[in-house]
């Protein structure tokens, strides 16, 4: 899914013009020693991911859920995911993440994945953050360009989207099952 959002970033880099106060926030964003980078990276890649998929799919998805039906919910909280990242620049890609993790935790009814998921996005781009030079730090990674890798990205993310939701790697009971679990699910 990484390559997926990194395309879609890559796609909007191309439609519009990246503000220079986006550029400097990510500047401003960089650690610049031991501490500020640990201290950073649990904020980024672990704080982060915990409490927006508590608030995401714990909270918003659930009572979209209950309210809306599981379908049109996991939709709902993954555009209200993108909308508060802020930036038009990631408006399209953090609304295609967010949809993909609502997609796992409807299948899954489990925030240990999503939670998971986010992070390892979260430390791609933290790791991009630290190893980039200044002058490309809103630039896409060079993988975002290749088709190649696109389209190998697509075809394996639609494999285990649908080993998923057959539950091939859930060892929860089925959805049925579940206790507490909201109508549409």
């Amino acid at each position: 899914m990484i390559v997926i959002v990194d395309f879609i970033y890559s796609l909007t880099q191309k439609w519009m013009s990246i503000p220079e106060d986006y550029v400097a926030s990510l500047k401003e964003l960089r650690p610049s020693g031991l501490l500020s980078t640990v201290l950073a990276f649990l904020g980024i890649c672990v704080l982060a991911p915990i409490s927006e998929e508590i608030v995401f799919r714990g909270m918003v998805q659930r009572v979209f859920a209950r309210n809306m039906g599981g379908v049109l919910a996991l939709f709902l909280a993954g555009i209200f995911f993108g909308a508060i990242h802020l930036t038009p620049q990631l408006l399209l890609s953090m609304i295609a993440f967010g949809i993909f993790l609502g997609f796992l935790f409807y299948a899954t009814w489990n925030l240990t994945y999503t939670i998971l998921a986010h992070s390892i996005l979260n430390t791609v781009s933290y790791v991009q953050l630290l190893t980039l030079p200044e002058n490309e730090l809103a630039s896409s990674p060079p993988y975002a360009d290749n088709y190649w890798v696109l389209l190998a990205s697509a075809l394996l993310l639609a494999y285990l989207l649908t080993r998923i939701k057959k539950g091939a790697f859930a060892s929860a009971k089925a959805p049925h099952d579940r206790p507490n679990q909201p109508d549409g699910f």
